[in-house]
């Protein structure tokens, strides 16, 4: 993933994402198709590009001022790509052409910014960098929570099972969990 800085406005190049991980998934016959867009549409500031930035494609809408894209994750589902701008999640279904909202969880997650990890065919889970929000998107839903500890600094999701879990926090505790995020246990 390529991020650019446009004066007052930062793009994210979704090709370098979308794209290597449609590769990928095509590799491994996840069926991901090649986005076949000349523009973006539901996500001002999402943007690709087919040559390392040095053109982007055009986008429907007003840049924000300052958007910051911390999550880009591509899932298994084919095509399917999801952003969190802020705590505002997005959703692609066409390989990052059309974005649509998925879910608002700023006030769930104290207008945290998230950073994604995918996990699974349609799964995925927000953190917040030193924050205790913690957001699973799963399909069209999304909910937040808040885990124990004083701030998250690291989240990992097990390849083989998606409600498998293990994060840290700022004073060194690691925790796990086995059923999602519905409980959270110290890890012995």
């Amino acid at each position: 993933m390529h991020l650019f800085s446009l004066k007052k406005a930062t793009a994210v190049a979704v090709a370098a994402a979308g794209l290597c991980a449609a590769g990928h998934a095509a590799a491994a016959g996840k069926d991901w198709t090649f986005p076949e867009c000349r523009s973006i549409s539901g996500a001002p500031n999402v943007s690709m590009t087919r040559n390392e930035g040095a053109k982007l494609a055009k986008t429907a809408g007003q840049m924000a001022p300052y958007s910051y894209i911390f999550g880009l994750v591509p899932l298994e589902r084919p095509n399917t790509l999801l952003a969190a701008v802020g705590s505002q999640i997005l959703r692609s279904t066409d390989a990052g052409c059309k974005w649509r909202p998925l879910a608002d969880l700023t006030g769930q997650t104290g207008n945290a910014l998230l950073i994604l990890e995918p996990a699974g065919h349609d799964r995925a889970y927000g953190w917040a960098v030193n924050g205790t929000a913690l957001a699973t998107i799963d399909g069209d839903a999304a909910s937040a929570s808040s885990v124990p500890g004083p701030g998250m600094t690291g989240l990992s999701v097990s390849r083989d099972h998606s409600r498998k879990l293990r994060f840290g926090d700022t004073e060194g505790t690691l925790r796990a969990s086995t059923d999602g995020t519905a409980t959270l246990r110290l890890n012995q």
